[in-house]
């Protein structure tokens, strides 16, 4: 099932827009970047389709770990980016549509 990647995601009382930058792993050295304060989730616009994918769903683990102050570390995070992904992408069969 293919589902549209939103502009915006609510968690708690936050609004994030998610937006895709282009040559962001070159010049800033990221794949994703998630920011509370300025409620946006940056992704690398120029990643291939399953980095993407993969990045996306960490940035969220951030946004809702920053947002809800959970203290978990960055490989805490990236395990539980990567099994939520593999979750959806292969067990419920969830495609991600970018608008570019």
């Amino acid at each position: 099932m293919k589902v549209k990647v939103p502009d915006k995601i609510h968690v708690g009382a936050y609004e994030f827009d998610i937006v895709q930058v282009p040559d962001m792993a070159r010049d800033y050295k990221f794949l994703g970047q998630a920011h509370v304060d300025n409620e946006v989730i940056r992704i690398n616009q120029d990643s291939k389709y399953r980095v993407k994918y993969v990045t996306l769903w960490h940035e969220i683990c951030h946004a809702v770990c920053d947002t809800l102050r959970m203290d978990l570390d960055e490989a805490s995070i990236d395990r539980l980016g990567q099994g939520l992904g593999a979750i959806l992408m292969n067990d419920f069969g969830i495609e991600l549509e970018w608008d570019e």
